[in-house]
């Protein structure tokens, strides 16, 4: 906790309150350790005013990657409002994962061709072509307020020619994304190097952040019809023949139903490796084809 002091009254604010009213008075980033180098910053009038906003928001339950409509993801800052889910963590690791299996075979800038399904803030798909460089990507997004944010965020961090490397599908409605990227695919005559996907997968029984519930998308958190693992089984359900040799599928799971969606994968006839998070639980599932 850090003090801002006005007159005899001390009032206790938390750093993330801090850097938040930071970046609003001044449209940086500020380090945590940077809060300490200049007392002044938190002086001004405009970091007074923004700390009483953040504060107000913090109370109702909003998080603050709403209030200041930025969240950190990978080190690089991405726009984020309530269409779209705040970038966890965890889903870095999805995104190590992908790239990491591409630079262990020395594939980092051979021209490869990916897709996303549930674009959402964009984070996971600009991440990879971020740093693999010589990629090109699809992405399907049913939410068009969630597509003016990842084009944002593409612009920003991929550059005007962001719709070069990554191209927006818009999908009917949630139980359309599957074939509106297989009928892409088969338009072009596009095959996968790898898909990747985050799905909405929370349960009506999983633990969930009240933040979370109130002020989240429900459509990016709750599966269609109800149905936990309904995208993961229908993700497994894609064929082989939309990808190219040694095509791989990597998605973010649940570490309670790792067991029962493995089980999904391998009944289509995917081989299934879990890698976990750093705490220890499973996180991110790697399923490629069995070749008969």
């Amino acid at each position: 906790m850090n003090s801002l002091i006005e007159g005899p009254q001390k009032i206790e604010f938390d750093e993330d309150s801090l850097l938040g009213a930071l970046y609003l008075s001044t449209g940086r980033h500020f380090r945590r350790s940077e809060l300490y180098l200049d007392p002044n910053l938190q002086k001004t009038d405009d970091f007074k005013k923004q700390l009483n906003y953040i504060t107000e928001k913090r109370l109702s339950g909003m998080p603050l990657s709403y209030i200041i409509g930025s969240s950190n993801f990978f080190g690089r800052e991405y726009f984020v409002n309530p269409s779209v889910i705040i970038p966890r963590p965890e889903t870095e690791i999805l995104v190590d994962k992908v790239v990491e299996r591409f630079r262990n075979n020395r594939l980092k800038d051979a021209s490869l061709f990916g897709a996303e399904i549930g674009l959402g803030s964009g984070v996971i798909s600009i991440e990879i072509l971020k740093q693999l460089t010589a990629t090109k990507m699809v992405a399907t997004e049913v939410c068009s307020s969630a597509r003016g944010v990842s084009r944002r965020n593409a612009c920003q961090i991929l550059g005007d020619d962001w719709f070069e490397k990554l191209e927006m599908v818009s999908p009917v409605s949630s139980l359309d994304v599957i074939d509106s990227l297989l009928g892409r695919l088969k338009l072009n005559r596009s095959k996968l190097d790898f898909l990747v996907s985050n799905p909405p997968y929370i349960s009506g029984i999983d633990e969930i952040e009240i933040g979370v519930l109130e002020f989240e998308p429900h459509k990016a958190l709750f599966p269609a019809n109800c149905r936990a693992n309904y995208f993961y089984s229908e993700i497994a359900k894609i064929s082989s023949e939309y990808f190219r040799e040694n095509g791989f599928i990597a998605v973010e799971i649940p570490h309670q139903r790792y067991e029962s969606i493995s089980a999904i994968f391998q009944e289509n006839d995917w081989m299934v490796d879990i890698q976990e998070d750093l705490t220890g639980r499973p996180r991110v599932l790697i399923a490629s084809k069995i070749e008969r």
